[in-house]
């Protein structure tokens, strides 16, 4: 996935939303927690033991103004339902969430998602522009 960000190609097979929020934990640090969201209606679920399961992998990163990296970050989200619930789980999404330090000032966001069933991806490329909060 790391290497579909560095195309800097965008993909939308795979939708997905995110939101940033930050927290001052020291006068050099702030938390920065990225939740990312997934509709289940846009994953692909195979039947394995009796549950209906999916992976997505993460890869996402933080770059300052001169394109050094900040944070990186692999992981996989795990949507698993029981077999008999899958129609009302494919109404809801599932969610992940990674908190990195950072230090006030602009920085880029760039994410990928892929879900392995489907092969589909989603990318994103994002300002953030990170606050000392008081």
């Amino acid at each position: 996935l790391q290497s579909v960000l560095n195309l800097k190609i965008n993909y939308d097979l795979l939708p997905f939303k995110y939101q940033t929020t930050f927290e001052k934990v020291t006068d050099a640090t702030i938390l920065a927690t990225i939740g990312i969201q997934v509709q289940n209606k846009d994953l692909t679920y195979q039947e394995e033991n009796g549950s209906i399961l999916t992976t997505v992998r993460i890869f996402g990163r933080v770059t300052d103004s001169l394109g050094r990296v900040w944070e990186s970050f692999e992981a996989e989200m795990r949507p698993e339902v029981p077999k008999p619930f899958l129609k009302e789980v494919t109404g809801g999404a599932s969610y992940f969430q990674k908190t990195i330090p950072l230090k006030a000032g602009q920085y880029r966001l760039e994410l990928a998602l892929k879900e392995l069933n489907s092969e589909n991806i989603g990318t994103l490329y994002q300002s953030l522009v990170v606050t000392d909060q008081k």
